[in-house]
């Protein structure tokens, strides 16, 4: 995708929760990643910049959850760095 760059850090083939991924990614300003599904969840913790998804508008610090089967579109007006685990996120919130 565009805009995006990613750096691999961790992988695990699985677990009970199933396969885990640890990387860092960079968005560029203006960036848009359309509407995409977290069928093993996703945490992710902003270290800078601004992200925004269909839940909110979040800065620096902030740590942002997508459970189990969930999906969201996300954007940043000018650019961001997160550090993003994907998988042995756990259950889905009710």
């Amino acid at each position: 995708l565009d805009g995006v760059e990613q750096i691999p850090l961790h992988q695990e083939d699985g677990g009970p929760d199933g396969p885990l991924t640890i990387r860092l990614v960079r968005l560029a300003a203006g960036c848009e990643v359309p509407d995409h599904a977290h069928p093993l969840g996703e945490e992710a913790y902003l270290i800078e910049g601004d992200l925004a998804d269909d839940h909110g508008t979040y800065g620096p610090g902030c740590w942002v959850r997508n459970p189990v089967g969930g999906h969201h579109w996300a954007r940043s007006d000018g650019g961001a760095l997160l550090y993003v685990r994907t998988g042995g996120v756990g259950l889905a919130l009710d």
